[in-house]
Formats: C-alpha cells, structure tokens, sequence
C-alpha cells in the first residue's frame, strides 16, 4: 500500500493495518502486538472486539460494567519516528454521555500504561455533536510533531463508569505508515 490515502498523506511502507478482519466478535481484544489492558476494572470489562453490518472494529464501553469504574487501554505496537512516519484510524461513538476518550503517544511504554510517560496527541474524534455511529478520521498523526526520534506507541485511553458515564467508542482500520 504505497498510493497516497485520500486525505492526502501517503507514499509510505505500511508498519501495521488493523481492520480487526477475521477476529472472533465479543471476546476481549487480544491481537499479537496490540496491549489491551484495564488500568481500572477488569480486563473482561476492557476493549472487545464487536461487529455490525458486516463490519469488525474494536469497541469499548462502561454501559453494563460490573466495575463501578473502567479505564482501558489499548495500545499500538511499536513505531519508528521518522519524517514520514504517520498514524490513521476511525472512531466512532454511540449513546453519548461523556468524553471518554483520550489518544495519548509514549516514547517509553514497556507494557504497562500507568508506568510510562504520556502526551496528548491532538486528533479529531468522535463527540456529542457526531451522529451516533457515524465513523470520524483522526486525520493524519505526524509521529515527528511529538518526538524527533526512536520508537512511539500510541495509546487509547478510555475513562467511565457504569453509573452516569457510559458513552461507546468503536474503533477500525488503524493504519501506521514508516
């Protein structure tokens, strides 16, 4: 995949592409490469994988959590930075309560989100003002604006509970070029 994507950017090797394609639906997410780790609540209660339509994709929601409260994590596998070096995904949200949702890029994650640093990364997502189910590109994450160099993971860090913050986030076709 060389051409140049259509909103723009393009002409890289691709490092991964997870269209989440032939995973089994409502089992917890678990892709080689991939961290899908509950940093409160549990891991059953964390990123699962869901589909519709004919269509797979990774969800997340506190709606229904036996935890009072949940956040999750998950966790691209390791990027190089480069000039070139790019992130893209589509986000979705339904049954919108709050903003849970928080995209955040690390130089020294080692496995456990809570033990590494972690920068915002500003992106657009899904919110209140979306349609429910209608799919939102992040636009493209220029790895180099946050660090000039070595390996980057980027997290998705969802926040809620099961009480009054319960807003579902859906996630597909994270796309890393190098």
């Amino acid at each position: 995949m060389s051409d140049d994507r259509c909103d723009g950017s393009g002409g890289g090797e691709e490092v991964f592409n997870l269209d989440f394609d032939g995973q089994s639906t409502n089992q917890v997410l678990n892709i080689s490469g991939w961290t899908n780790f509950a940093e409160v609540g549990s891991l059953s209660n964390s990123w699962f994988v869901n589909d519709f339509d004919e269509n797979t994709f990774g969800e997340v929601t506190a709606f229904q959590s036996t935890d009072a409260n949940n956040v999750s994590w998950l966790v691209t596998p390791e990027m190089e930075v480069s000039s070139t070096a790019s992130l893209n995904f589509l986000m979705a949200q339904h049954h919108w309560v709050q903003d849970g949702m928080t995209v955040l890029i690390s130089d020294n994650f080692e496995g456990d989100p809570t033990q590494a640093d972690w920068e915002e990364v500003d992106c657009n997502l899904p919110s209140d003002a979306i349609e429910w189910y209608d799919w939102v590109d992040s636009g493209t994450i220029k790895l180099d604006d946050y660090f000039n160099s070595g390996s980057v993971h980027v997290g998705f860090r969802y926040e809620g509970n099961s009480n009054n913050a319960t807003t579902s986030y859906r996630i597909d076709d994270v796309i890393a070029i190098k």
